[in-house]
């Protein structure tokens, strides 16, 4: 689907409020209670919850490079209930100020994100699969690096 400029509604200020005191900060929370438990499925929210901040803030790929990304997800005809960091009194995040460090970890992470769990995918690089074709633990705990990465990354930016 198309992406549009802008979301459907303004926020209200009290909405906004509870936005940037309520979901971002329960987000985060989420994303660090996630990567304590260690387990796959819940490495599997961090990097999806991750991704949605780093679209919030204004970040995100285009055939795998890290660009901005300041349109909205059309989630009908013209419409978008996406929010971003300008629709809550914010500014989005200058990539030109970030460390080259860290723009590896968001490209990285979010390139992770959207090939180990947003879209179902296969790989035929058999150094990195079980007999089965599933992720070998070698593969899976470079994974889980990625994702921490990533993560510890994308939300220092949000606060």
């Amino acid at each position: 689907m198309a992406r549009i400029e802008h979301r459907t509604a303004k926020l209200t200020m009290p909405q906004q409020r509870a936005f940037l005191e309520v979901h971002v900060p329960g987000r985060i929370r989420s994303i660090q209670s996630a990567l304590e438990q260690g387990t796959y499925r819940e490495l599997a929210a961090a990097a999806i919850f991750s991704r949605a901040i780093a679209n919030f803030l204004g970040i995100g790929t285009r055939s795998g490079r890290l660009c901005a990304d300041r349109k909205y997800f059309q989630h009908a005809d013209g419409q978008s209930w996406e929010v971003k960091i300008r629709d809550v009194g914010g500014q989005f995040v200058d990539l030109d100020t970030l460390s080259t460090a860290d723009k590896s970890a968001l490209e990285d992470g979010i390139n992770e994100t959207d090939r180990a769990f947003a879209h179902l995918t296969f790989w035929s690089d058999s150094s990195s699969q079980n007999d089965s074709g599933t992720a070998n633990d070698e593969h899976i705990e470079l994974q889980a690096q990625r994702i921490r990465l990533f993560c510890d990354t994308v939300n220092p930016l949000v606060l």
